[in-house]
């Protein structure tokens, strides 16, 4: 899409397909963090999960490497570090293209966000519609524990990597 009217100056905005680096690679030189987000998610068949996940990811991650780009923050999924992932194709698209980010020559840190909430979150909409219901569902033994985050608390904690002003290499679960 567009570059949104409040994009913060020094940022570059470039659209392009993580699949094909010549469409980016103009935009990486001097960069020095790439805050990497895209991703498939919601309901998709293995193959695409692959595709849009690990090798979108091992693209961008061998360019950035070209660019002389010093740091590079990977968003994954808390869902990477779940015991049953049986037909979960989306964490095991997140393990591979962690494993991708930790094996790869630039400083890394991999950030595994939980549930994150704000506004016109699908996740948000579908636990207000829960919390409206005459009585309160339990799933699985009840003993799960979930923590939420809002949104902001996220893009804080992505910027401060960005910036330097956080560790930048290991995992950060948020």
């Amino acid at each position: 899409g567009a570059q949104p009217a409040n994009w913060p100056e020094g940022a570059a905005w470039v659209k392009a397909d993580l699949l094909d680096p010549p469409s980016y690679e103009a935009g990486l030189a001097g960069a020095k963090c790439v805050v990497h987000l895209a991703a498939i998610t919601g309901k998709a068949k293995r193959a695409e999960y692959e595709r849009g996940n690990v090798d979108a990811t091992d693209a961008l991650l061998r360019a950035s490497v070209r660019a002389g780009v010093e740091r590079f923050v990977f968003v994954s999924s808390i869902a990477t570090t779940f015991a049953d992932r049986r037909s979960y194709h989306y964490a095991d698209s997140k393990i591979a293209a962690e494993a991708l980010v930790r094996e790869a020559p630039i400083a890394s840190v991999i950030v595994r966000p939980t549930m994150i909430l704000g506004p016109g979150s699908p996740i948000e909409g579908s636990l207000g519609m829960l919390a409206g219901l005459p009585m309160s569902p339990v799933f699985g033994d009840g003993r799960r524990m979930v923590q939420p985050i809002d949104v902001e608390d996220v893009v804080d904690a992505l910027c401060a990597l960005a910036r330097g002003t956080a560790p930048a290499s290991g995992v950060i679960e948020l």
